[in-house]
């Protein structure tokens, strides 16, 4: 976390990177430097923070929000709630 805020205070651009096995819908909203690992999934109306990876398998389904600097683990299923729409 403090490597990624020294570095934004930079003007750092961070890349968003999706393995090509991961599925993710078109309306996620993906912060920067969101690292979204093979096998993974998430699902319509999902946001995900700056600095998040997403590991091996993971499942994030319908609405589920991600705050900044998370690590949501291999295997990990995580069901939605509220819209996360215009979250960030």
């Amino acid at each position: 976390m403090k490597v990624f805020q020294y570095l934004k205070r930079q003007n750092y651009r961070f890349a968003t990177f999706n393995h090509p096995s991961a599925l993710v819908t078109d309306d996620v909203q993906l912060g920067k430097g969101v690292q979204i690992m093979a096998g993974a999934i998430v699902q319509t109306g999902c946001a995900i923070g700056d600095n998040v990876i997403l590991d091996i398998g993971a499942i994030l389904d319908h609405d589920c929000i991600i705050g900044v600097h998370s690590h949501i683990a291999a295997g990990v299923v995580l069901y939605g709630g509220d819209n996360g729409k215009d979250y960030f």
